[in-house]
């Protein structure tokens, strides 16, 4: 599967050190379904244009399902320089 970008749902699942978006958005939530993990310690970093983190996840295991209300601006777009697999689902306001 390939990032799929729909009008308020983003579904992630490509991790690289380029900007995923340069545009402001609004996040509603965030939600990391790693469902099919190997075991082990597995992460998810997000990073803002200036790499400081807006948000990360860890996990041990084979399956992680964590989910964040965010409710935040995001201003010039993000990032994701780490997916260990699964996806990574943005709902936007």
């Amino acid at each position: 599967m390939a990032n799929a970008f729909v009008k308020d749902r983003w579904i992630l699942d490509t991790a690289g050190a380029g900007m995923v978006t340069t545009e402001s958005l609004y996040v509603k939530r965030i939600r990391w379904d790693g469902t099919g993990l190997t075991a082990g310690t597995s992460q998810v970093i997000i990073q803002d244009a200036g790499s400081k983190v807006i948000w990360e996840s860890r996990a041990t295991g084979a399956t992680v399902v964590e989910s964040d209300l965010i409710e935040r601006w995001w201003y010039d777009g993000f990032k994701i320089p780490t997916l260990a697999g699964g996806l990574v689902i943005i709902e936007l306001e």
